[in-house]
């Protein structure tokens, strides 16, 4: 049952994704923009041959295959993973999706990856890319309060003794 809502919302949050790639293809040129909050908010699309925010241009293709694994390993995080830890279990389907979003569109764009949401103080991404970002600041969260919570048993452990 696991694996079964694990693939419904990776493949929900990667139809998303990819219709609003499409759109953003199918509605703006190379560059063009359409202005949503002046100065801050813009739909603008541009094609990344990299990876996020650029990074290695021309060099996404030879990593495309990584992200396969990357949402092999999320899955299988995700079905081993204690189930009431929903921190942990959204992370995974959001990594899934957002590796797997941006491997179709290199797959059938060329290597290149459509982005089109652009906030200025960050750069121009895709709901790929958000997914990962999510997903990150979800680990660090999570990984943060078991911290919390470790030093507080230590803390409670050498105060007792």
């Amino acid at each position: 049952m696991r694996l079964l809502t694990f693939s419904f919302f990776t493949i929900l949050i990667i139809v998303i994704d990819q219709i609003t790639k499409a759109l953003a293809r199918n509605s703006l040129a190379v560059g063009e923009s359409i202005t949503v909050i002046p100065g801050m908010f813009d739909f603008t699309l541009v094609y990344n041959t990299g990876i996020a925010f650029g990074l290695f241009p021309n060099a996404g293709v030879w990593l495309a295959p990584i992200a396969i694994v990357v949402a092999l390993i999320a899955g299988y995080a995700y079905v081993h993973a204690i189930a009431k830890d929903k921190m942990f279990s959204l992370a995974m389907i959001l990594i899934s999706a957002g590796a797997l979003g941006n491997f179709i569109d290199r797959i059938f764009h060329h290597g290149k990856v459509t982005d089109f949401i652009d906030i200025r103080i960050i750069h121009v991404f895709n709901i790929a890319d958000m997914s990962i970002s999510i997903a990150v600041g979800l680990l660090l969260v999570r990984w943060m309060l078991e911290l919390k919570t470790e030093i507080a048993k230590h803390k409670s452990t050498t105060e007792s003794e």
